[in-house]
């Protein structure tokens, strides 16, 4: 006899559960009801924190210009599945985790209305004092707070993330409302984050006695995270910071940076608006490495015009050999165009990736911005 296989599989977390149906459709709900992804027959999509619904395309996202349609299809699925597990004669239901939690997640979901979604778009405009623009790959499930806004260099050609923001460190009233409303905008779902990232554009830049103080607060209200801290860190930047300094941020929880190198070529550097002292950026990051930090390095690998390519990839990865990465460690190709095409740029992707491996150990990634999203 073939056994039937079920309608309905579900996996109840502590906070979270996801409910996957016939014809590609599926669920996910966080420990407030809300939903954060769905499948339908006519696509899949995610929703984002500041009030954004993204429907799925090759290579990445669109957005959807009437979100409101969306959120009924969620709660509507909510309701369905519901019906079929409270009936008496239920379908058959494969699931993994408490069947009462699977029924009140449900009935939490089936409940929120395209208008609840609305509040919760203000409610994170009124928490986050700038949007959250961009994350590292190995971070972006972090929950965001935000010790200062804007970028110290705040000029870079190619980003368009901070440009024309001034760096302002939020006053520590500022901060601990901040800190406050984002707590309430996640509710249960904050520690199904598991970390915890400091922005804006290099929350490093920040002075050690106001950062530390900053991360007793976190402490302070939301205890100790899987994956603690993590930030943006400007090496060009500022007064170094000896590696007794570093020490004291990781003792803290403090225990990831991501640094933007995007070229070794000192010239390169200074046409894009990045400091030219390149032997300075690498001590930063062996002060860093020696004070038991971990470290991601960003290279841009589409900057340099063709004539440039070669003399680019051999001074990065030069610089990246000079720096002290272990396994832990990450290394970031972005496929920016910059002077190149976009098939010179993503082809440049697997040199800069060979040439890598034989000087570091630490990962190699791509890095593609695009792609990011502050997701729920």
């Amino acid at each position: 006899m073939v056994q039937r296989k079920a309608a309905i599989a579900a996996r109840v977390g502590p906070n979270a559960l996801v409910v996957d149906l016939d014809q590609g459709r599926r669920l996910s709900i966080d420990a407030q009801g809300r939903w954060s992804a769905l499948g339908t027959p006519a696509g899949r999509y995610r929703r984002t924190l500041d009030g954004a619904v993204l429907r799925v395309v090759s290579g990445g996202f669109e957005r959807v210009p009437d979100p409101e349609s969306v959120h009924r299809s969620a709660s509507l699925l909510a309701a369905e599945v519901l019906g079929e597990l409270t009936q008496q004669d239920p379908t058959h239901l494969e699931l993994i985790g408490d069947r009462a939690a699977l029924i009140e997640g449900l009935q939490s979901a089936a409940a929120w209305l395209p208008a609840d979604f609305e509040a919760e778009r203000q409610r994170f405009g009124a928490a986050y004092p700038e949007p959250v623009p961009i994350l590292p790959p190995h971070r972006y499930r972090d929950v965001v707070v935000l010790p200062a806004t804007g970028c110290p260099n705040h000029s870079c050609t190619f980003c368009d993330f901070y440009k024309d923001k001034p760096f302002r460190a939020l006053s520590d009233v500022a901060f601990e409302t901040h800190i406050t409303a984002v707590a309430a905008l996640f509710g249960e779902a904050l520690h199904q984050r598991g970390g915890i990232f400091l922005g804006s554009g290099s929350a490093l830049s920040v002075s050690d006695r106001i950062l530390l103080r900053r991360l007793r607060q976190l402490q302070r209200v939301w205890g100790n995270m899987p994956r603690q801290v993590a930030t943006f860190h400007n090496p060009d930047l500022g007064k170094p910071r000896t590696p007794d300094q570093w020490q004291a941020l990781v003792d803290a929880g403090l225990v990831d940076a991501t640094v933007g190198l995007e070229t070794g070529l000192p010239a390169l550097r200074a046409s894009v608006h990045k400091s030219p002292d390149v032997p300075r950026f690498i001590a930063g990051v062996q002060a860093m490495k020696a004070g038991g930090m971990g470290v991601a390095v960003t290279l841009l690998v589409g900057l340099a015009a063709p004539g440039q390519t070669a003399a680019h990839q051999r001074a990065s990865v030069a610089a990246i050999a000079q720096m002290p990465l272990t396994a832990t460690d990450r290394v970031y190709l972005s496929p920016l165009q910059g002077a190149v095409s976009r098939e010179q740029a993503h082809a440049g992707l697997t040199e800069f990736r060979k040439q890598l491996r034989q000087v570091t150990d630490a990962r190699v990634g791509k890095y593609l911005v695009e792609r990011f999203a502050y997701f729920a």
